[in-house]
């Protein structure tokens, strides 16, 4: 896992101008588990999307970043909406529990609000990682009051 996965993204408020507007996300797709849709024809999407998911991890703590791409046609990947999920509050917000490591199991995140229209020939790209930096500081070890546990 690379802990710098998601410095493609925006950063509310900072970064360079336009102040707030994500980059091309094909370094942090690079980097990422992603799955690539073809689009034949026009996708609207408005809401939150919601992904499902079954993942493992070899450690009692561990995240998933999500990222659902606009990729046109020359490559370029633009952030349609994203999120972030610390995997110990996988069952509970109030009531974190480390996973087991090597156990698969279901999971589920709700992506940022957005409204986007794929046009016909690009196409749709969710992006998977294990971290979103800067938006979120990967755990550094026993005793991180970040960890989760």
């Amino acid at each position: 896992m690379r802990p710098d996965v998601g410095s493609a993204a925006w950063i509310s408020c900072a970064g360079h101008l336009p102040i707030g507007q994500p980059g091309d996300q094909r370094s942090d797709d690079a980097w990422s588990l992603a799955y690539d849709w073809e689009l034949d024809r026009k996708l609207e999407i408005l809401g939150h999307p919601r992904l499902a998911v079954r993942v493992g991890a070899s450690a009692p703590v561990a995240f998933l970043s999500a990222k659902l791409c606009d990729v046109f046609p020359d490559g370029a990947s633009a952030l349609v909406a994203r999120g972030f999920l610390n995997l110990t509050r996988r069952r509970s917000l109030t009531d974190p529990q480390p996973l087991a490591p090597g156990v698969v199991e279901p999971v589920e995140l709700e992506l940022d609000a957005t409204s986007w229209v794929f046009p016909a020939g690009h196409r749709l790209r969710l992006s998977l990682a294990g971290s979103d930096w800067p938006q979120h500081r990967p755990a550094t070890g026993p005793g991180d009051p970040d960890r989760g546990v």
